[in-house]
């Protein structure tokens, strides 16, 4: 420690002696440069002039200083590493600064820059709302002033604004501005933050808009079909008045012929009579329309001599066309066949060509030909008329499109005659197409296919259901003989004249009711007599009294005066379209004032209609009855989404599967229904992969997921999720994705079926499948052992055919055996039943207790008895007729013995002789952990063997007495021979397995039987079957699939005797036959000659089974 001596000015004046030590210590900045030095003077005149106490204080305090000192250097650290994580985070977010009080860029972060192209020096030191984020629009500039102006208020600001990149884009941002106080509660400084929510933004809009447009399509689809059902409805009453009025006139003309009745009255009943015609045949055709737009034409297709049809048709006109000056040319030689077509309908479609032929032609000609053309027949009317300009063709067949400006007999005119000729010949598989030149003409061409194979079969022929539309020729004639010059004139005193309408009024509870308001008494009274006549009519003098009545029950149409005291007309509409109960009500205002802006701003604030003073009665009825119907077929329309609405939800409630919505990168799901299998997500969650997603399917199902959003097709996969009670299930999962108009994904739309039992039962087939391949394999490489060592022991083949096929059979036997518990166990009576069956059984004696073995165990001891039973009727006492053989057996310890004892046999020879099946008696006792022994005794050969058995699967001794083998007949053949000689006699072979069939055939063929076949399908079986006669047939029971029921009826009809030949058992076999006789696969040479055999003698009938291992 270094001490300066000073001398120092005491308070007095007078200097004083004292002794200092300075202490330097450095304070490190954020970026670990200096930023300066503390220099501290510490007075240690005490220490120095020998003061102990004092002079430990003083260090004491030293040592104090120096530690916090040391402090001061860690917080130092920590204060630079936090300001750089700070700084790291700070860069890295979207948009992020720091503003003076004055609004000015203190800092900006990097990513602000770098996203939207600016530089550091764009921005530091400027005002932040005139930098290049904002200041492209004024409006937007001023809006992040105010956000500014507000934090530095000491008010948080939050909310979305477009903001602009350096390349001149625009983006939206989540922009927020939040203060910055110091301890004292000031506000230091300013942060605005944002974040880009461009794409989330637009997507929401996207959806939004394609939300309404599915709710206007719907809506207008729905009043579409409203308009078809009123214009049918309309044209069906149209046409009872309308017929009773014409009947009346023509019953009215025919008495007035030659009465004394004045020319100017009849010519006014010619007058009506030819526009009801007129007027009828416009009704028909709209009704025409409407049946065919609402898809319930019911046509009649009739064979009809069309080229006489189209002639007679076109003479109707002759007469008109010629007095206009006109040729007509009509060319339609014989048909060689009948065209398929309603009568009444291409009527229509001859007459309205020749009608509008004749009224843009002037003159020339009109042509009307009928020709067979390929594969249908076509009908041209050609003209020299007026023609049609270009850039009307593609509308020409429009319905109501008239072509503006043409020259033609007369203006008027509907527009829907050549309309509905297209529709016609679209019911009749035909088209019909035009072609013009300006000034030149016009030739039409109608096609339709010949024949009857494109109509549909039901409205072939048959009896018409509907009334008819079909009015002949004469209306349109009469219509064409009024455009032509000379025609009569109107008689000036024709009044105007109202049908008549017979329609009953509806009762008063029935009819809409209107609420009138208006401040004018004498017109309340007016308007009240006027609607009163089909509605029911509510006055009410103004606007406020009109919501009193409102708030009480709410009419079907208000109709308002404009001008009213307290609540005008115009308040009225706002304040019932601010409320959404009356939001759809039907509004009409009237009103004095005819300006157009006043109409204008009635409409836009909601009116429905707008009707200025003065109108007529009929007008305003009119205009009434409209919007009451627009409102009932709005209001239809709204309850048919409501319904449709309310299906869906209860389609997804009902639904046992998963749904669920995500958001296009399924970053996000929006919405999922668990239906309590799993957890619901019932707002949005950026968390459901931990929620329902096990870790180890995350990598393969985002794979999956990407690739179904790179190639926007439908997602598809198999995956686990987790359920609500925290287990696993597999799930099938399928979503589709919903596209905007620009293509672009805007949500998917998803749906999970739990598919874990099938998953459980493919892991059971798999497992099985495995299983059956293992047993297959094992099963053949016994057998090639078996073979193998037959072979090297057998002195001849046919000693090795005989060995090695009882060996073989020995094996099938037991494999029936087992597949009857399921492959679980056998039980060791039953197998000695089985393996000594060829021997008979009272020459073999049983005792022990029940013991059930184990498949494999089964197997191996099966194949020793059948050695030990070969070697006793080859060697031992089953070769004698006297020799017997006693096999008992015990457990004990879990050990099976065994013992097989021959008495009654020729002397046994010692010492012993060893062949295979010894070799193989020893080898599999051995192999199962047991032990066996032969021995040689005075009467005969003795055998004990010893198995381990697995605990519980025998019975105790002494619950069981000795038991005999149950022998009911000869269970085997081996060593029959043949009852009868087969030579000669022909068999019918149907078996669909090459080397079966080729044994079989070998051995039918070696003792002179004729085979026919073998048959490998039910088709040629029965072929054979039909063809040809035969004295027996051998009958697979299943030909790859297909079962052979069709077959064995076929035979026993014909009285040929046959068995079936399986290896399944008796279960493989037709219902109808189950009974039948069986050769089970595999079989000896031997056992095929002894079943034909007894097939020839008639030993074998349908009900006898002649080898049956299956046990049933």
């Amino acid at each position: 420690m270094a001490v300066q001596k000073y001398d120092v000015r005491r308070p007095d004046g007078a200097f004083e002696e004292r002794f200092w030590s300075p202490l330097n210590a450095p304070v490190i900045g954020p970026d670990g440069r200096m930023l300066y030095i503390m220099h501290r003077v510490e007075d240690v005149t005490d220490i120095t002039r020998g003061d102990r106490t004092t002079a430990a204080a003083d260090e004491a305090m030293r040592l104090d200083v120096m530690l916090r000192a040391q402090e001061l250097q860690e917080a130092n650290r920590q204060l630079r590493e936090a300001t750089e994580q700070f700084q790291a985070v700070y860069d890295q977010g979207l948009f992020a600064a720091r503003l003076r009080l004055d609004g000015t860029v203190l800092d900006i972060n990097r990513s602000a820059l770098e996203v939207c192209g600016f530089r550091r020096e764009d921005v530091l030191e400027r005002p932040f709302w005139e930098c290049g984020w904002w200041n492209r629009s004024p409006e937007v500039m001023a809006w992040v002033r105010r956000a500014v102006e507000q934090a530095i208020a000491g008010e948080p600001f939050r909310g979305e604004s477009m903001y602009f990149w350096g390349d001149g884009s625009e983006h939206i941002v989540d922009f927020a501005c939040m203060p910055v106080r110091d301890a004292s509660g000031r506000v230091v400084v300013v942060v605005p933050t944002g974040m880009d929510v461009t794409e989330r933004v637009r997507a929401e809009q996207s959806q939004r808009e394609l939300e309404e447009e599915r709710r206007r399509a719907e809506a207008l689809a729905e009043i579409d079909r409203g308009k078809t059902r009123f214009f049918s409805n309309i044209s069906h009453e149209f046409r009872t008045p309308l017929t009773l009025m014409l009947g009346s006139l023509e019953e009215m003309k025919r008495q007035a012929a030659g009465a004394m009745i004045p020319d100017a009255y009849l010519d006014q009943v010619d007058l009506v009579h030819r526009n009801g015609l007129r007027l009828l045949k416009l009704v028909n055709t709209l009704l025409d329309f409407s049946r065919i737009e609402a898809e319930r034409v019911q046509a009649v297709y009739e064979p009809t001599e069309l080229a006489e049809a189209t002639a007679h048709l076109a003479s109707e006109f002759r007469s008109t066309i010629e007095k206009a000056g006109l040729a007509l040319v009509v060319d339609c030689p014989p048909l060689a066949e009948a065209a398929f077509v309603d009568r009444e309908m291409w009527e229509k479609i001859v007459l309205n060509l020749l009608s509008n032929a004749f009224k843009f032609t002037f003159e020339g000609k009109i042509e009307v030909s009928l020709q067979r053309v390929g594969s249908g027949f076509e009908l041209i009317v050609a003209d020299t008329g007026t023609g049609i300009p270009p850039a009307e063709l593609p509308r020409l067949f429009e319905r109501f499109h008239r072509v503006e400006g043409a020259k033609g007999r007369t203006y008027e005119g509907s527009g829907i005659g050549l309309a509905l000729v297209q529709e016609l010949a679209r019911l009749h598989g035909g088209e019909v197409t035009v072609e013009s030149e300006l000034g030149k003409g016009s030739r039409f061409r109608v096609t339709i296919p010949a024949g009857s194979t494109h109509l549909p079969q039901r409205q072939i022929g048959g009896v018409r259901t509907q009334a008819s539309t079909g009015l002949s020729a004469k209306p349109f004639i009469e219509e064409a003989l009024r455009w032509l010059p000379d025609a009569p004139p109107v008689p000036e005193d024709v009044i105007e004249v109202a049908l008549p309408v017979d329609a009953a009024p509806a009762p008063d509870a029935e009819r809409p009711l209107v609420l009138l308001a208006d401040d004018n008494a004498d017109m309340r009274e007016y308007l009240t007599r006027v609607l009163s006549e089909q509605y029911r009519v509510e006055a009410v003098p103004d606007g406020e009294a009109a919501l009193k009545a409102i708030a009480q029950k709410i009419p079907d149409l208000l109709l308002s005066d404009v001008m009213m005291p307290r609540v005008d007309g115009m308040e009225l509409l706002l304040r019932l379209r601010a409320d959404q109960r009356t939001r759809s009500l039907p509004v009409i205002l009237l009103s004095a004032r005819a300006g157009e802006q006043t109409k204008v701003d009635a409409l836009g604030a909601g009116a429905d209609d707008y009707i200025v003073k003065p109108f007529t009665a009929r007008e305003l009825v009119a205009r009434v009855d409209a919007h009451l119907k627009i409102a009932r077929v709005r209001g239809e329309v709204l309850r048919s989404l409501r319904r449709s609405e309310e299906r869906y939800r209860a389609f997804v409630t009902a639904t046992s599967d998963i749904v669920y919505r995500m958001s296009p990168d399924w970053s996000v799901m929006h919405k999922l229904e668990g239906k309590q299998s799993i957890r619901d997500t019932d707002s949005p969650s950026s968390t459901w992969l931990d929620t329902y997603i096990h870790p180890d399917e995350r990598p393969e199902l985002l794979a999956v997921i990407e690739e179904a959003i790179r190639t926007k097709t439908p997602f598809e996969y198999e995956h686990q999720v987790r359920q609500v009670d925290g287990t696993l299930a597999w799930v099938h999962s399928r979503a589709v994705p919903v596209f905007d108009e620009h293509g672009e994904i805007v949500e998917w739309f998803g749906s999970a079926r739990d598919v874990s039992e099938r998953r459980r039962h493919d892991d059971t087939q798999r497992l099985l499948v495995s299983e059956l391949s293992h047993r297959v394999k094992n099963m053949l490489a016994v057998v090639q052992a078996i073979a193998q060592q037959t072979l090297r022991r057998a002195k001849d083949p046919a000693e090795f055919a005989t060995s090695f096929g009882g060996r073989i059979q020995s094996l099938s036997s037991m494999h029936g055996l087992l597949s009857q518990s399921g492959w679980q166990h056998a039980d060791l009576q039953e197998i000695l039943r089985d393996q000594l069956a060829a021997h008979e059984a009272s020459r073999i004696l049983t005792s022990g207790p029940s013991v059930q073995l184990e498949p494999q165990v089964a197997l191996h001891l099966a194949l020793m008895l059948h050695e030990l039973g070969t070697n006793s009727v080859k060697y031992g006492a089953l070769s004698r007729s006297e020799g017997s053989v006693i096999v008992n057996w015990s457990v004990n310890d879990n050990k099976l013995g065994l013992e097989w004892r021959e008495r009654g046999g020729p002397p046994v020879k010692s010492p012993l002789k060893r062949g295979f099946g010894t070799t193989l008696i020893e080898q599999t006792a051995k192999s199962e952990g047991g032990s066996s022994h032969m021995i040689a005794e005075a009467d005969g050969l003795r055998w004990e063997i010893v198995m381990p058995l697995t605990a519980g699967k025998f019975a105790d001794a002494e619950e069981r007495r000795p038991v005999a083998p149950n022998f009911s007949g000869p269970r085997s053949v081996r060593q029959s021979a043949p009852a009868e000689p087969l030579s000669g006699k022909r068999f019918l072979i149907v078996e669909d397995e090459p080397l079966i069939a080729l044994d079989i055939v070998s051995g039918l063929e070696s003792v002179g039987v004729q085979v026919e076949g073998p048959f490998g399908s039910v088709r040629e079986a029965l072929r054979a079957v039909e063809e040809g006669s035969f004295d027996a047939a051998l009958l697979d029971a299943n030909l790859r699939g297909e079962t052979v029921d069709e077959i064995a009826a076929a035979l026993t009809r014909r009285k040929t005797p046959f068995t079936f030949v399986t290896g399944y058992g008796r279960q493989a076999l037709p219902e109808s036959f189950a009974q039948a006789t069986v050769l089970t696969k595999p079989f000896t040479q031997e056992q095929l000659l002894a079943t034909a055999s007894r097939l020839i003698d008639g030993k074998l009938s349908s009900l006898q089974l002649h080898r049956d291992r299956d046990h049933h």
